[in-house]
C-alpha cells in the first residue's frame, strides 16, 4: 500500500534540501563566473540541437549523424516535456525572494530540466559517433557544468538538473543501442530501395543549383532563429 504521508515528507525534504542549496548556489562568484556559465548554459539550448539536425539533414546529410542527435532530442520531447506539465513545479526564482534571476524568465515547468537532459543525452551521443570515451568523459563533465549553470542562474533546483541529466543519460544510452541504429538502419534500407538514391556524406548539390531548395533551407533555418528569438524575447519582456 502507498504511504502518501511518506511520500509527501520525502517531497518536503527534497524541498527544502533544493531551497537551501540554491540559495548558496545562486550567483555565487560575481559577475564574471555568472557570465561564463551564462554563456556555457546556451549548449542546453534546443536551437543547437535543431541547427545541427537541420544541417545534416538538409546541407550535408549524414545518416548516423542525423540518426541518433535526432533519435536523443524526440525521446526528450515525448518524455521532458510532458512531465513538465504534469508536476508544473515552480520556478525557483518564482518561489523564492532571495534567488536573483541572471537569464530570461523560463515560461515552463520547473522540473525536470530541458538544459541538463540536452547536453547529457547528446554528451552520450557526440563521444559514441567520434567513438572517443575521453571525449564522452569531456562532454559529460561539460554536460555537469552546464546542469550547475542552470541552478547558479536561478533558473532551477538542484533536483531538477539532477533528474534531468539522469533522464539524459538513459535516453542517450537507449539510443545508442535501441532506437537510433534502427533509424539510421531505415534510412539505409529507403535509400536501397528508391529509385532518388540520397546524397550521403557530402554537400547536397541541390543547395548549388536548386532556387526552390534554397528557399527551403533558409525557411527551415530561418524559422528555427525566429523561434529562438520570440522564445528569448518572451523570456525578458
Amino acid at each position: 500500500m502507498v504511504d502518501f504521508m511518506e511520500i509527501k515528507r520525502i517531497i518536503k525534504s527534497i524541498d527544502k534540501w533544493d531551497q537551501s542549496i540554491i540559495l548558496k548556489i545562486n550567483g555565487r562568484g560575481g559577475k564574471f563566473i555568472t557570465t561564463l556559465l551564462r554563456l556555457i548554459s546556451f549548449f542546453g539550448r534546443e536551437t543547437i540541437w535543431l541547427f545541427l539536425l537541420a544541417s545534416f539533414s538538409f546541407i550535408w546529410f549524414d545518416p548516423k549523424i542525423f540518426s541518433y542527435i535526432g533519435v536523443s532530442y524526440t525521446i526528450g520531447l515525448i518524455n521532458i516535456v510532458p512531465i513538465k506539465q504534469i508536476v508544473r513545479r515552480t520556478r525557483p526564482f518564482n518561489e523564492l525572494e532571495k534567488i536573483i534571476l541572471y537569464e530570461r524568465k523560463s515560461t515552463s515547468g520547473s522540473f525536470p530540466s530541458w538544459h541538463s537532459y540536452n547536453t547529457a543525452s547528446q554528451a552520450i551521443i557526440l563521444g559514441y559517433l567520434f567513438s572517443s570515451s575521453l571525449l564522452m568523459i569531456v562532454f559529460l563533465v561539460i554536460a555537469g557544468v552546464v546542469a550547475y549553470s542552470r541552478v547558479h542562474v536561478g533558473s532551477h533546483y538542484p533536483s531538477d538538473v539532477i533528474n534531468g541529466y539522469i533522464i539524459g543519460l538513459i535516453a542517450g544510452l537507449s539510443t545508442i543501442f535501441l532506437f537510433g541504429k534502427y533509424l539510421y538502419n531505415f534510412i539505409i534500407y529507403l535509400n536501397k530501395i528508391s529509385s532518388i538514391n540520397f546524397v550521403f556524406y557530402s554537400f547536397n548539390p541541390l543547395i548549388f543549383n536548386n532556387i526552390g531548395y534554397i528557399l527551403l533551407c533558409i525557411l527551415i533555418f530561418g524559422g528555427i532563429f525566429i523561434l529562438s528569438t520570440y522564445r528569448y524575447l518572451k523570456g525578458i519582456l
